[in-house]
């Protein structure tokens, strides 16, 4: 890992911490009717579980209303959701599909070696049915059979058939990172998948490397300031790549001594950086939280020795609670008939008092219904 230059401003771990939790609207959020922005500045907001994804944003606008990012996405269509960064889905403006779908193609999604080995799908394969896929698709909701109905009866290849159906959406993945799919208005209890630059509004063509630097720029504005590595894990290519994006953005960002580490934050925003302090207050987040999730190196965030409890099989970040910026435990929600009781496990004892968890619930309350502390 490169070391920074001699002259670059020092920032400690508190200051980066306590700039993330601001510029994600940990420490300030906005209004209700702002998700919207939130979306934009945090890069996209996960979504894999869609409560998830609602309450990243409820935390951050108090006041948002239950249902309003549903109606984003089926009837305003100013919100959309796809698959990302990490293969997950995520929630994204509508207005910024062009940019996130024309960057995704830089970011490898899919091992030839291990589909050829495990699937017997070869890139011809994938090929093939992704130029199917793109002529049938449109703004009319298309369900995962009908597009795997419509794959084979050209290409008849029983592998690419079973994949296409595949609950977890294995090859769907690849055609969106191409941006060439989203998600549509569900049927019933069956999602559909649309055409992206026949479903957002004005969709306007990005060149890739003008994409990548936009990505950059929000990764930085919200995640700084941050090492090449970790905008290259973030993102999900060589480090190599990250270097070059960065590299193109020398104008526009400043290295800085991150307690050791060559650090990227934009020039716009080192004073706030150089400004921000850490707090001591207890706030609770969600599953899959931004801050948590994309909070590298993790060892900063969460405490070495407790890192399984907070980032855990199958890739699931539970919910946690922090102090300040540092994750100081995790809480669980059982459901049992009507009621829902949760648990606090704080790491260490006195770390947080059940009073201070019980006030910090309150924002998940309008989207959960009333939680009982057990």
């Amino acid at each position: 890992m490169p070391k920074p230059p001699e002259d670059a401003p020092l920032v400690t771990w508190e200051q980066t911490r306590a700039f993330r939790l601001q510029r994600q609207h940990v420490t300030d959020p906005l209004g209700p009717r702002s998700f919207l922005r939130i979306v934009r500045e945090l890069g996209g907001v996960q979504a894999q579980v869609a409560s998830a994804g609602e309450i990243q944003c409820a935390l951050r606008a108090p006041g948002l209303k239950p249902g309003a990012i549903t109606t984003a996405l089926v009837t305003d269509r100013t919100l959309v959701k796809t698959w990302m960064m990490r293969g997950t889905i995520h929630l994204l403006a509508a207005e910024d599909l062009a940019v996130w779908a024309s960057a995704s193609t830089t970011r490898p999604t899919w091992n030839k070696g291990f589909w050829k080995k495990n699937f017997g799908v070869e890139e011809k394969d994938i090929q093939a049915a992704s130029d199917i896929v793109e002529s049938v698709m449109s703004a009319e909701g298309m369900t995962r059979d009908a597009i795997a109905d419509a794959v084979f009866a050209k290409v008849k290849n029983q592998a690419i058939d079973e994949l296409l159906r595949a609950g977890w959406g294995s090859f769907l993945k690849i055609i969106a990172a191409r941006g060439q799919l989203c998600f549509g208005v569900p049927e019933g209890r069956n999602v559909t998948f649309v055409r992206p630059d026949m479903w957002v509004k004005d969709w306007q063509s990005i060149d890739t490397d003008a994409a990548l630097r936009e990505v950059c720029r929000r990764y930085l504005g919200s995640h700084g300031p941050a090492t090449r590595e970790e905008f290259a894990r973030w993102w999900g290519f060589a480090p190599a790549r990250a270097n070059q994006v960065l590299e193109e953005l020398t104008g526009e960002t400043v290295i800085v001594n991150r307690e050791g580490d060559a650090a990227y934050v934009l020039k716009k925003d080192l004073k706030k950086l150089e400004s921000s302090r850490e707090d001591d207050e207890i706030r609770n987040l969600g599953l899959f939280d931004a801050y948590v999730l994309s909070g590298l190196p993790h060892d900063q965030i969460i405490p070495k020795f407790h890192k399984d409890k907070v980032l855990t099989t199958g890739a699931w970040v539970q919910r946690t609670v922090l102090r300040g910026g540092r994750v100081v435990g995790v809480w669980t929600v059982e459901t049992k008939g009507k009621a829902r009781r949760v648990e606090l496990k704080p790491f260490k004892k006195g770390d947080v008092s059940k009073s201070e968890f019980s006030a910090a619930l309150a924002p998940f309350v309008p989207f959960v219904g009333e939680l009982t502390l057990v």
